[in-house]
């Protein structure tokens, strides 16, 4: 079993030595377990082996006629007894996918991927540790893990060699200390920084957001009643959904005596006043949507996000983690905590959602948090998005849209209308016509543009327009003409 940078378990065949392309054969690939079980790959299976690509060795297909009497069934899990072979942590399987990972974000067979992406951008922005500096410390064995970088020394990341033995490239005292005070910085970098730099799956930025939202610390998202009792719902909403005595399967159980109407309908019962118990206060505080209709809640954190994150701080792992952070003083702040999501915060922009589109003259983040720590806040996904208050448009890349304007949105979706004086004429290329009307009518100097008739609005009968008739009438005197008249 393989252990790729990534942290991607790949499965591995052991073969007898067999000459293959101008070389020796001794393993194949085996890629993941639909591979082996579409293949029905077993253990003491003679295989027939190709080089893909004129390189790597991969299974093609068994020989079923010399498959043995005791050959065995593979499985990655039973194989690896749930546990990653690098580091002895958990491994999973995140739902849609094929590959088994390693949870572990120390783990040492994916130490390169784990520093190039706790530095990201996206992550803790530590600009000058990309993946060739990675690769460096590791080999080097200055970092086996993406924590090791804060015990660091100048001189240490100062003579790093990254390139070889015979032709050195030294790091640089200069690149050194700018990483280093990008370390720096990064301590007091908020939550959802970190929470993304920890590289924990299905937790991207949306996620982080909304942990950050909900939760004070990195403390309180490790020990999270709120992502305790996510997954436990899912679990309650699961078993009401068995014990509905609406459902076909339960109608006709009842019908043909193997259930007792009254048992089924008392279950269910329990099922959803323990349900009401456990979502009142997350409602009241807005930390859960509830969708009548349907019976459902939802929430920024899905149920698989929610699992993933439990999996991550109750590890091994992740206790070493914290241990860790905890030992270097590291306790990342939530700067966009509320204990009631449905109170709005105060602000000039209180209640107002805003729309940023173009070329903007700092990162997209950066007005984001603009906006928010003002009041405002971005429109939410489809399907529910609020009616948009204001739209920011900046300069495009081929210079197409006005620079710096904020313009209030259509009236269509809003009733907010412009104040103060109106900006200039809009150039032809931004107007109305190729933007699908952006802008309210007391915003345009263009004349309206008439919109197109429906398809079933029938059209006034003109079989011969004006301007046609004279041509009509020569092409008829042309054709009827008599050779010689």
């Amino acid at each position: 079993m393989q252990v790729g940078r990534t942290g991607v378990l790949t499965p591995v065949a052991e073969l007898k030595p067999v000459l293959l392309s101008g070389s020796t054969v001794a393993r194949a690939t085996l890629h993941n377990q639909d591979e082996i079980d579409r293949k029905d790959v077993r253990i003491g299976d003679t295989v027939l082996v190709e080089k893909a690509g004129e390189i790597i060795p991969a299974v093609l297909k068994v020989n079923l006629s010399k498959r043995p009497a005791d050959a065995r069934p593979y499985s990655i899990l039973e194989a690896t007894g749930g546990l990653c072979p690098a580091c002895g942590n958990p491994i999973m399987k995140e739902e849609g996918k094929v590959a088994w990972r390693c949870t572990n974000f120390t783990c040492p067979a994916q130490a390169v991927s784990g520093i190039t992406h706790f530095c990201s951008r996206s992550a803790l922005d530590v600009e000058s540790i990309g993946s060739s500096v990675a690769e460096a410390l590791r080999s080097s064995g200055l970092a086996a893990s993406a924590l090791d970088l804060f015990s660091l020394k100048l001189e240490q990341l100062a003579n790093l060699n990254l390139g070889t033995p015979e032709e050195p490239r030294r790091y640089g005292e200069k690149n050194a200390q700018k990483a280093l005070d990008a370390l720096q910085n990064a301590r007091e970098l908020p939550l959802e920084r970190w929470l993304i730099a920890f590289g924990i799956p299905l937790v991207g930025e949306v996620v982080a957001k909304a942990l950050a939202d909900t939760h004070p610390d990195l403390e309180h998202v490790a020990d999270s009643s709120y992502l305790r009792d996510i997954v436990r719902l899912d679990e309650l909403m699961e078993q009401a959904a068995k014990t509905n005595p609406n459902t076909r399967e339960n109608r006709k159980a009842v019908k043909e005596g193997a259930l007792s109407a009254e048992a089924v309908q008392e279950r269910h019962q329990e099922l959803t006043d323990e349900i009401d118990r456990l979502t009142a206060p997350y409602l009241e505080t807005g930390y859960l949507r509830k969708n009548t209709a349907k019976f459902s809640y939802g929430s920024e954190i899905g149920v698989a996000a929610a699992k993933s994150l439990q999996s991550f701080f109750t590890s091994a792992a992740g206790n070493h983690t914290m241990d860790v952070l905890r030992g270097l003083g590291i306790n990342p702040q939530s700067q966009s905590y509320r204990a009631n999501l449905l109170e709005i915060p105060a602000g000039a922009l209180s209640g107002k959602t805003f729309v940023i589109t173009g070329t903007l003259s700092q990162p997209r983040d950066y007005f984001e948090q603009l906006i928010a720590a003002h009041g405002g806040k971005p429109p939410e996904p489809f399907p529910n998005p609020p009616p948009t208050s204001w739209q920011a448009a900046a300069a495009a890349p081929n210079g197409t849209r006005p620079s710096s304007w904020a313009f209030p949105s259509s009236p269509r979706k809003t009733s907010t209308s412009w104040s103060g004086n109106r900006p200039p004429s809009l150039p032809y290329s931004v107007s109305h016509r190729r933007y699908r009307n952006p802008f309210p009518a007391s915003c345009r100097r263009l004349p309206p543009v008439p919109s197109r008739r429906s398809s079933r609005q029938k059209r006034p009968m003109c079989p011969l327009r004006p301007p046609l008739l004279p041509s009509m009438v020569r092409l008829i005197f042309s054709v009827c003409r008599i050779p010689g008249i």
